[in-house]
């Protein structure tokens, strides 16, 4: 696996430029994609690239920016639902590389209201929903949304405890990380006070017996 440094204020400061662009938090989301370069502490975020999406419909739910496939890392904000989706789970696994769809994601980032979601699913994960068909994964997807909409109520409240043993349980490694976690690394004097992240397996060959 990599292990991608990303400056804890540069991250924060993603989230919060990307509320000014919005217009405010309910109108549309903000995608950010970013490749990765060598870094003495390990490969580093590099390039990064916004992409302001649509407007919100009225409706709530159902915002969108463009999908973003063809970076290392993909991130993007949630106006007002503090937990990744299950389109967002089945984007991370269709834009691996280990799905044979031409995708190079390693790590997917939600920037959430209060706070910062990471996950990647393993490549045995990426192998086995690749296995499925159109069909098979779009029945999954609802079935990983109802499960999200029964933490809902505690994943608004800041408790990602539940929303992570549910990916977790599905093969995904995933985080959260409040915006105060943040910004606590942020004003930290000691220079390696960065977020770590891990970013996918690097290879999708099979392990031998």
């Amino acid at each position: 696996s990599t292990i991608v440094a990303l400056d804890a204020a540069a991250l924060a400061s993603i989230y919060q430029l990307a509320s000014r662009r919005a217009h405010g938090t309910t109108t549309r989301e903000l995608g950010v994609s970013m490749d990765l370069g060598d870094g003495a502490c390990g490969a580093r975020a590099t390039a990064v690239t916004f992409d302001e999406g649509e407007l919100c419909p009225a409706r709530r739910g159902g915002c969108r920016v463009r999908r973003c496939a063809f970076s290392d890392i993909c991130a993007h904000t949630h106006p007002s639902t503090n937990r990744p989706s299950a389109s967002d789970l089945r984007a991370a696994l269709d834009a691996h590389p280990c799905a044979g769809l031409g995708g190079k994601r390693r790590l997917s980032l939600v920037l959430a209201p209060k706070g910062v979601f990471a996950f990647v699913p393993s490549a045995k994960r990426v192998r086995a929903f690749a296995a499925l068909s159109d069909q098979a994964k779009e029945n999954v997807a609802l079935q990983w949304a109802r499960s999200g909409r029964e933490d809902q109520s505690r994943t608004q409240r800041g408790d990602a405890g539940p929303w992570l043993a549910h990916v977790r349980g599905l093969g995904f490694d995933a985080a959260y990380l409040p915006y105060q976690l943040l910004e606590a690394a942020s004003s930290d004097s000691n220079a390696h006070a960065v977020l770590l992240l891990r970013v996918g397996e690097g290879s999708c060959r099979r392990r031998r017996a």
